[in-house]
């Protein structure tokens, strides 16, 4: 878990993610289903997760009130994509870096 408050973190991953996928903030917490939109949700519910300490139930709360199974199946289809995808592997740790950085 980071220092400072899970809200921070958050909102951090949500604005980092943002940056590197040129998506907004509202477009990641959105029903939006396009192909782009998608890959930034996943990946910063990934990042909340990793970074914040809050339970699935919470990061979906504050995704846009998604189920906690769905933020798990998000979790796991990353970690999944991780394992095979070494630039994948790369980016969600230059993003966790980033975020790291922004709350110190």
């Amino acid at each position: 878990m980071m220092p400072g408050s899970a809200t921070d973190t958050i909102d951090n991953v949500l604005a980092e993610v943002s940056l590197r996928f040129d998506v907004s903030a509202d477009q990641i917490l959105s029903a939006s289903r396009a192909s782009h939109v998608l890959m930034a949700r996943h990946i910063a519910v990934y990042l909340a997760h990793s970074l914040s300490g809050k339970t699935p139930a919470q990061i979906g709360t504050s995704f846009g009130g998604r189920d906690y199974t769905n933020v798990l199946m998000y979790i796991r289809g990353i970690e999944r994509q991780c394992a095979g995808d070494e630039a994948l592997k790369a980016l969600i740790n230059d993003l966790e870096q980033a975020v790291r950085r922004r709350l110190h």
